[in-house]
């Protein structure tokens, strides 16, 4: 990790470009919006410190979510709260008001949320996913998984890395681990 000197900020990469500026208020973010919109980022929050350690940025524009790298973004409006989540794959669902692929692993999925009861567990499936993006869980290989080197030896298809991606996701250890952190935060949520 590295920490830039001038705004005290962590990256993955050294010299990671970034807008260098003093964090804000959270609160600040929320002046005009409706109480609705407060406790939808509430239960958001709620979710991913659930999840695991997590930095809130309140940056001049949006309010970042960070492990090791930005996962989700929120910017507060009067009446809802427009974000984004960082997953390592594309989820075509309508709650998503607009998908942008970065990279092969890193797809950014826009959506607009207007209650904390949009918080429900299929959402914090994909905060559980992007926060292991943010931590970049999705760059390491599964336990058992070999590594293969990509060249004339490699097969025709995806690569390497999304495959092992895409048996990570898919293990029985993820789908216990994510279906474990639903319960706990359902059970949170309406207690």
């Amino acid at each position: 990790m590295w920490t830039c000197p001038r705004c005290g900020r962590s990256f993955a990469s050294r010299n990671q470009a970034h807008a260098c500026a003093a964090l804000g208020d959270v609160d600040q973010h929320f002046i005009r919006a409706a109480p609705p919109v407060r406790a939808t980022f509430d239960a958001v929050l709620a979710a991913v410190s659930a999840m695991g350690p997590v930095h809130v940025l309140a940056e001049k524009t949006r309010i970042a979510l960070h492990v090791r790298m930005s996962f989700a973004a929120f910017t507060p409006r009067r009446h809802w709260l427009s974000g984004h989540l960082v997953l390592a794959r594309r989820i075509d669902n309508p709650r998503f008001v607009r998908i942008d692929t970065i990279s092969p692993r890193n797809v950014v999925h826009a959506f607009r949320l207007a209650t904390p009861a949009e918080v429900d567990a299929e959402f914090i499936a994909w905060l559980a996913e992007a926060y292991q993006v943010g931590a970049q869980q999705h760059l390491r290989r599964p336990a058992g998984v070999a590594r293969q080197v990509e060249g004339a030896d490699a097969p025709d298809g995806p690569s390497t890395a999304h495959t092992d991606h895409v048996k990570m996701c898919r293990s029985p250890e993820m789908s216990v681990w994510t279906d474990k952190l639903k319960q706990a935060i359902e059970r949170s949520l309406w207690t």
